[in-house]
């Protein structure tokens, strides 16, 4: 058997391995992912044996994108075309006139919602270098979408009718937090995929895209924000 199929075999073995116990320990089906790929990668990089400025660009590449994964244990996830359909046909019934997004990567919801809606005020925020650029080419034209790249946590909600984001459960309780202490009753808080830990959503849209998504929607029934000046 030649060398470098033999440690290929076994960079895959301790991913499965690896894999296996995130089962056991209940991590999010994306860590099953990395743990089956990560390690096989690597090896793979290594017997390219290419040159020392390959690895120093990928890994560049690799930090400007997932850079919310390092800085704040969130990972990169995109919206299915139905998630987006479900979040404006929300727009339309609650007659949603601001809009954020958090944690919007290249703006998979965010853009198609200011490009159907041109009365609606969409704000983008993502924390990611890459993604960021990237959503500020696609938006160049557009005068209702604003891309920032500031770190939400930092950033208040007290102005949207309707927050939308896909994070990470890890951040879940800690934004229900921020949300219920900064939103005006009568606003919208949408998660996608993960609900807020002890707080029971208004209402639960299922999707059937290849993620099966569900919407968790909350309602801000009460809250501690000041008063909002447009």
């Amino acid at each position: 058997m030649p060398v470098a199929t033999a440690w290929l075999d076994v960079a895959l073995m301790q991913g499965i391995m690896a894999a296996f116990f995130g089962l056991l320990l209940r991590q999010a089906w994306w860590w099953m992912i990395i743990h089956v790929l990560f390690f096989p990668l690597i090896v793979w990089f290594l017997l390219l044996q290419w040159g020392a400025w390959t690895y120093l660009l990928v890994s560049s590449v690799f930090i400007l994108v997932f850079w919310r994964t390092i800085t704040g244990n969130v990972p990169v996830f995109f919206s299915s075309q139905l998630v987006v359909q479900a979040v404006a046909e929300l727009v339309e019934e609650k007659d949603i006139m601001h809009f954020a997004e958090l944690g919007a990567g290249i703006g998979t919801v965010a853009k198609p919602l200011a490009d159907n809606y041109p009365l609606l005020k969409v704000h983008a925020f993502e924390n990611a270098p890459l993604l960021w650029l990237v959503n500020v080419w696609r938006s160049r034209k557009m005068f209702n979408l604003h891309a920032f790249r500031h770190c939400f946590w930092q950033v208040s909600l007290a102005n949207y009718d309707l927050v939308f984001a896909y994070l990470s459960p890890s951040v879940m309780s800690k934004l229900g937090a921020k949300v219920r202490t900064e939103m005006r009753v009568g606003s919208l808080f949408v998660s996608s995929s993960f609900p807020v830990q002890n707080w029971e959503a208004d209402t639960v849209i299922y999707l059937d895209d290849w993620q099966k998504t569900c919407l968790f929607c909350y309602v801000i029934k009460e809250n501690h924000a000041l008063e909002v000046h447009y």
